[in-house]
């Protein structure tokens, strides 16, 4: 009777290495809702067979299932706790949803089980990259690539910290030798069209972000970054699909009981209109407010509370929250999907101004000067191309010769206690200001703004005010390529970078000579 349980026992745990292994080759051969199934049916035989519960959790996580997933992976390192590989899939997982401290955490934890294990150093060395810890990820970079040379993942992450450092031409060269190594590496791949198209190289870099593609048709990063080439080369119908692939992020997490609107008549339902990324991105898309209500929704908006009274004010917003504060509605819609879901091009592109209120204008005095011009100089200096869009104010000496003119701070953030180049006095006028309403007050007062590539510009561009946005070489897809007007705003003009900034900045002088205000 011993005997027979015993082979009972043994035959069970037979078939279920066999239902594991099974459900490993499902696994590697992408086909995940066999591998689900077949560690579900191991897991019902023993719920503790931490390998089991382990690849399950990375099933999930390959979901987007990132609640399932984290859980199941715990569970294996409650009953394995000394597994360095269910600690570096713990690190991914955190690390996908945006909480890399978490994520450091298990890394270390991983090497700590097993020094040296390359995937836990590579994926440590891009967790610190987010962080912005550079020192630290290109010293472990370093160390790992001395070791094992011939990994693409390390050289592919190495030039992807050359990228967040502003060495896109050292990037280059690291991500040719990682695609010597593994020439269908699709992160590679997508790394650099980025760093081509950095470097102003959009052909080269649409044929890498293409090859990307035919290899993954399904990468996020490369669908997104294609979507964004192809709106630089104003190729609207195609760019705006693939820019839809950016809502497929894990840092897009959220997650709705109503269904996205497509574009159909809403028949008197209520819609909720969320703003994405950044205020100047807001300002920029909810000129599509109005379209949204013709349809015959009732326009619910959520955005960031400095931009409350400003977008309260557009025609077809029926009321604005706080973000995740709305209900009650029917639909959404991202605010950066409504180009895509009206179809625009370039052609037809909704650019009547003003489109925000308008406030009656601050009371500046100009104290007879010929122009009133508004200055901003800096943006956020987290953003990873901040480096290529921000300057000083002292880089705006030659303006101080133009006598007949007054300028105004409109600068916030770190960049504001920048001192004035010698002769050109600059008014601050954001002391006073609460939100972007009292900014377009000011904006309404003024003749002229001159601006980095910001939210500011976006706002006197959405108001009629005629607005100088000073570029890099290589900007920001919105802006397209070799013109110096945009279809998003008639009042806006673009000087961009051809040589030193030194040379756009006496081209803006010699500009702002001949300017003539509309009064």
């Amino acid at each position: 009777m011993r005997e027979a349980r015993h082979e009972a026992v043994t035959d069970g745990r037979e078939r279920a290495g066999a239902a594991l292994r099974q459900a490993i080759a499902a696994h590697k051969a992408g086909n995940l809702a066999a591998a689900e199934a077949g560690y579900q049916a191991v897991l019902a035989h023993d719920p503790e067979q931490a390998d089991a519960l382990h690849l399950l959790g990375l099933a999930n996580h390959q979901r987007k299932a990132a609640r399932e997933a984290f859980a199941l992976v715990r569970r294996a390192i409650e009953l394995r706790p000394d597994v360095a590989a269910y600690h570096h899939s713990l690190g991914r997982i955190l690390g996908s949803n945006g909480k890399h401290a978490h994520a450091l955490r298990a890394f270390i934890r991983a090497l700590r089980l097993a020094p040296g294990h390359l995937g836990a150093e590579n994926d440590l060395a891009a967790t610190l990259c987010d962080m912005r810890r550079f020192g630290e990820a290109e010293s472990l970079l370093e160390n790992s690539l001395a070791r094992s040379p011939g990994d693409a993942d390390l050289r592919s992450t190495h030039a992807r910290f050359l990228l967040m450092t502003g060495r896109a031409e050292q990037a280059v060269v690291a991500l040719h030798a990682a695609l010597k190594l593994a020439p269908h590496h699709v992160g590679a791949l997508n790394n650099l069209g980025v760093a081509l198209n950095l470097l102003g190289n959009t052909a080269d870099s649409r044929l890498a972000l293409e090859r990307a593609l035919a290899i993954d048709p399904n990468s996020v990063d490369a669908n997104t970054n294609y979507g964004q080439l192809l709106l630089l080369q104003g190729e609207y119908a195609a760019g705006w699909a693939h820019h839809e692939w950016r809502l497929r992020r894990q840092d897009y997490r959220r997650k709705f009981a109503v269904p996205a609107w497509r574009g159909e008549p809403l028949g008197g339902r209520t819609i909720l209109i969320w703003c994405e990324q950044g205020l100047g991105d807001a300002i920029h898309f909810i000129r599509y407010a109005p379209m949204v209500a013709a349809r015959g929704g009732r326009v619910l908006v959520e955005c960031r509370r400095p931009l409350h009274r400003l977008i309260a004010g557009v025609d077809g917003v029926t009321a604005v929250f706080d973000v995740g504060k709305s209900e009650g509605y029917a639909a959404h819609v991202p605010v950066m999907s409504l180009p895509h879901v009206f179809g625009t091009t370039l052609g037809d592109v909704p650019a009547a101004v003003p489109y925000v209120p308008r406030p009656a204008p601050s009371p500046i005095d100009g104290g007879g000067a010929r122009l009133k011009v508004g200055l901003v100089w800096a943006g956020n200096p987290d953003n990873l191309r901040d480096g290529a869009r921000s300057r000083r104010l002292s880089d705006f000496a030659p303006l101080a010769a133009l006598r007949d003119v007054a300028y105004y701070s409109l600068q916030v953030g770190a960049g504001a206690g920048d001192p004035p180049p010698a002769g050109m006095p600059v008014t601050n006028l954001m002391p006073q200001v609460k939100d972007f309403y009292d900014t377009a007050a000011d904006l309404a007062a003024l003749d002229l703004l001159i601006t980095i590539d910001s939210s500011s510009g976006h706002l006197a561009g959405a108001m009629g005010v005629p607005v100088w946005l000073l570029l890099d070489k290589v900007a920001d897809w919105r802006w397209l390529m070799g013109r110096d007007d945009t279809p998003w705003y008639p009042t806006m003009r673009l000087f961009r970078r051809e040589g030193d900034w030194p040379s756009l900045f006496a081209r803006v002088a010699q500009a702002l000579r001949q300017f003539e205000p509309r009064r």
